[in-house]
């Protein structure tokens, strides 16, 4: 399916902004998430948000944003299953790779 320019900058403009608001929605609630390590809820909502972003970047074409979101998915789905305990140390390396992607996601945008 082919876009015409301007219907291709909508949809970047869009996956940017949902994007950005997914990741500040995650960052929260890995902040809770590390203060309640038990807090399932949390753990499934932080796992379908990850998966729901990796979708989009692959709908997008975007291979390199999708691995990394495979790999959040990965840590958050560890903690889900309760295989691995969120920690202050686990909590700020997924945050960090949030802002990575972000930033991924915005030079990716920027540069069509």
């Amino acid at each position: 399916m082919e876009f015409q320019k301007d219907e291709l900058n909508e949809i970047l403009n869009i996956f940017q902004q949902e994007s950005a608001e997914i990741i500040s929605s995650m960052d929260e609630k890995l902040l809770i998430l590390e203060n309640n390590p038990n807090d399932s809820e949390i753990a499934m909502q932080l796992f379908r948000d990850a998966h729901s972003l990796k979708g989009s970047a692959r709908m997008l074409g975007f291979d390199t944003i999708q691995d990394i979101l495979h790999k959040i998915e990965d840590v958050i789905g560890l903690v889900k299953e309760n295989k691995l305990t969120m920690t202050s140390d686990i909590a700020d390396f997924v945050s960090e790779c949030l802002e990575f992607v972000l930033n991924l996601i915005n030079k990716t945008v920027e540069n069509k």
